[in-house]
């Protein structure tokens, strides 16, 4: 006979959409125990997982072990840990599998075994399509055993008739209970005496229930349950002269009423523990039952979601999407990384992945579902397309940016170059050679921007190397330098208290800052509208602020305007550029110990500050 209880965890395993295993929490990691699925998943059967003491680590992707051990102490520190990585089938193919284990602790606090399940959420999922539907359906069996029929006469206890089912049942032939009344007293269980006593007490004054249930010991010494139905016979004066009945041997029934209780106690430990968000629902939507792991990543409370329904609790931001899973199950008793949108607590958006069981509970079918919140991980995929995207419109621009410079000075320099016969005036010569001057410092300025990104972008400073400078002195040069360049801006320079006579600042790299600004200002107020410099002196700082009323900037551009490779130019301007100058202003300023501030609105203008520490 199979024993109920493996035979009920095997079921409730082999519904789980993940892996369930546990293992050693030291040493070599070895697999004490893994869940069937690992089979159709992985393609390695339950004993080689067992057989094998490197099993787990020695299929880990070598590009991932470094990271995983890494890390892995953090499951020693808060007792559970979640980690992803590329895991390798029997077939030598790779999966990625979302790992995600708990650590089981005697009462001393030792770490003794490690409690995990494994989820398959590589892109080659969709090959589970194409995975046979499980229609193994696990039973209990319930073996009947032989009945025995008897009658004993009353008062006496002597026996009238016993069939030969009592062998099976008792161990003794019929002869022995004809040649012994009441022999029953003499089999049944100690513990079940004194209930003996009571209960034909009752017996012989026509008192009994419908059936007994008891414990007795068989010939063999081996304890058994009988169940023993039972018929009171009367004389037709109404005394009772006999009782008649059945009785059954129900040892295995009871052994496997107390597995069950065992299993599902097992079960809610496998449930309570589980660092997979789960839970459990009717085919309506009623919840029964939440783990801890879905409290934590929704925000609700258990006493907020059991006994409501998901439509009443607004889980689903998508009912659509929940129609879909259940009429899966409903077909074909399962669905499998159904990707959609959940909400939590107050309306907390998040982006799950959602993977269903039809199950067996409390002798009603049920949905066991298993929630992974990938919203962190889907918004950093979209950061990183959007990365992507960026670096490739600036390389497009950067190539444009390089080569308009170096046309001029190419072409310039062959007008020169092929002037032999002095047919160029010192006029025009001087012109060339100014134009060729200013592309070739806004070709060096081009490529110290790309230098200055490279750097930020390694997380190295600047290199600022500060010294007593005038301040004033910085604005002025900068400003009359910008004056040349485009006369078309008055550009206002006011200091509402007196600067500092010097202050310890990279006189270079604030200039870079200012140039940056100021060029910014002009490039965006196209209508040549007055750009002001104005500066405030406080006892521990100066804060200097580069106001223009051009185009100005949506709030999405302010957020996003100190990010590398940002254009956020209007429609209405013909400005161009890296995208460079704000991310190596705020850096440069960062490493002057100071703080950057925008404020801008669209036809409005923008105000640019920062603030730069005076050090005494």
């Amino acid at each position: 006979m199979h024993n109920p209880t493996n035979k009920r965890i095997e079921y409730i395993l082999s519904f789980s959409p993940a892996i369930i295993y546990t293992c050693r929490a030291e040493g070599d990691f070895g697999v004490t125990f893994v869940s069937e699925n690992i089979t159709p998943r992985f393609g390695y059967s339950i004993q080689e997982c067992l057989d094998s003491p490197n099993f787990w680590r020695g299929n880990i992707h070598p590009d991932d072990c470094e990271r995983i051990f890494e890390n892995y102490g953090s499951l020693y520190v808060k007792g559970h840990h979640t980690h992803e990585y590329r895991f390798r089938k029997k077939d030598g193919s790779y999966a990625w599998v979302l790992d995600e284990v708990h650590l089981i602790r005697d009462p001393e606090g030792n770490p003794v075994e490690i409690v995990g399940s494994w989820l398959d959420i590589s892109l080659r999922k969709q090959a589970e399509e194409e995975l046979r539907e499980s229609e193994a359906r696990y039973r209990l069996l319930a073996e009947n055993a032989n009945d025995l029929i008897y009658r004993m006469s009353l008062p006496d206890g002597c026996y009238e008739y016993v069939s030969p089912a009592s062998v099976d049942l008792f161990g003794y032939a019929p002869a022995e209970f004809y040649a012994a009344p009441k022999l029953i007293q003499k089999i049944i269980h100690s513990d079940w005496q004194k209930y003996f006593e009571e209960q034909w007490d009752k017996l012989v004054v026509g008192d009994m229930p419908p059936y007994y249930e008891y414990q007795i010991i068989h010939k063999s010494g081996k304890t058994k349950w009988v169940y023993q139905r039972n018929v009171l016979i009367n004389d037709n004066s109404g005394q009772p002269v006999a009782i008649q009945g059945i009785a059954s041997d129900i040892t295995d029934r009871k052994e496997a009423e107390a597995a069950l209780l065992k299993s599902e106690a097992l079960f809610r430990d496998f449930f309570q523990t589980n660092p997979v968000a789960t839970i459990i629902s009717s085919p309506s939507g009623l919840v029964h039952m939440v783990n801890p792991a879905f409290t934590s990543r929704t925000d609700f409370t258990v006493e907020d979601v059991v006994g409501r329904t998901v439509q009443e609790l607004g889980f689903w931001r998508k009912p659509e999407d929940r129609n879909r899973m259940v009429a899966a199950i409903k077909e074909y008793g399962f669905i499998d990384n159904l990707e959609t949108s959940f909400y939590g607590k107050n309306d907390k958006p998040m982006t799950c992945i959602v993977s269903s069981r039809a199950i067996e509970y409390e002798d009603e079918v049920r949905i066991l579902s298993i929630v992974i919140d990938v919203t962190e991980q889907r918004k950093a995929e979209e950061a990183v397309k959007k990365l992507d995207q960026a670096k490739s419109d600036f390389i497009s621009t950067a190539a444009h940016e390089l080569r308009t410079p170096l046309i001029a000075i190419v072409g310039y320099s062959e007008l020169l170059g092929s002037d032999d016969k002095n047919t160029l005036t010192e006029e025009q010569k001087e012109n060339y050679l100014s134009i060729i001057q200013d592309q070739a410092e806004d070709l060096n300025h081009l490529v110290d921007n790309l230098l200055d990104v490279g750097r930020i972008q390694v997380g190295r400073s600047l290199g600022v190397v500060p010294k007593d400078v005038e301040l004033s002195g910085i604005i002025e040069k900068v400003v009359e330098a910008l004056k040349m360049k485009s006369r078309r801006h008055n550009i206002i320079v006011a200091h509402y208290n007196s600067l500092p006579e010097h202050i310890c600042i990279d006189g270079p790299r604030i200039t870079q800052v200012l140039n940056n600004l100021l060029a910014n200002a002009i490039k965006y107020s196209p209508q040549g509208d007055p750009i002001k410099i104005q500066t405030m002196t406080d006892e521990d700082k100066i804060t200097v602020s580069i106001i223009d009323h051009g185009i100005g900037m949506t709030p999405q551009q302010v957020e996003h305007i100190f990010d590398r490779f940002y254009r956020g130019e209007d429609a209405k301007s013909a400005a161009s550029g890296l995208g460079l100058g704000m991310c190596i202003v705020e850096q440069i300023i960062a490493d002057h110990g100071g703080e950057v501030f925008v404020s801008s609105a669209p036809d409005e203008g923008t105000t640019i500050t920062f603030t730069l520490p005076i050090r005494q």
